[in-house]
């Protein structure tokens, strides 16, 4: 028998089963990318809204920490009140500058607050990716952004008098 020659009965079977193999480890493996992909997108917005309400939160007790009430003009602001606190200390009403989770930095975009006031009442993302979240989507028929959401403060009523006080009792 020559030391060359290829036997008859061998038609590739075990070439043809690794590569079925491969093909659904690939297609598993995808699988699992997506997955992690959306649970990792997931978190994202989850910390942005976090991250956003804190925020949003900190300018309202900004706004009425002190009388006539005033909107932040930055997130410094936020973070030591330059007004003034405690014993002539900075009020802080921001723990630390929060990052955007998705661009990464503390590049939020300011809200403008509305004429005539100055400074800002809230922020947003910068980021153009698409959300997963639509529960708000508008129904324009557009994806739905992260800079869609908007953490904004609701300008507070202006404070009134003190009612004086009633006596008990009907009518006069």
């Amino acid at each position: 028998m020559p030391s060359g020659s290829r036997r008859r009965g061998c038609s590739g079977l075990t070439w043809w089963g690794l590569l079925l193999v491969l093909a659904v480890s690939g297609a598993a493996l995808a699988t699992l990318g997506r997955q992690w992909s959306l649970q990792t997108q997931r978190e994202r917005e989850a910390e942005l809204r976090f991250r956003g309400e804190q925020i949003r939160d900190a300018i309202g007790r900004y706004r009425s920490a002190q009388e006539p009430a005033a909107w932040p003009t930055s997130l410094d602001d936020l973070l030591a009140d330059p007004r003034g606190g405690f014993e002539g200390g900075p009020r802080h009403h921001l723990r630390r500058r929060w990052t955007d989770p998705f661009t990464g930095r503390a590049d939020w975009e300011l809200l403008p607050a509305p004429p005539p006031d100055s400074g800002f009442v809230g922020v947003r993302s910068r980021s153009p990716v698409r959300r997963l979240s639509r529960l708000d989507a508008a129904a324009t028929g557009d994806e739905p952004r992260v800079s869609d959401w908007r953490f904004v403060q609701a300008a507070l009523p202006p404070s009134r008098p003190p009612r004086p006080p009633t006596r008990g009792g009907g009518s006069p």
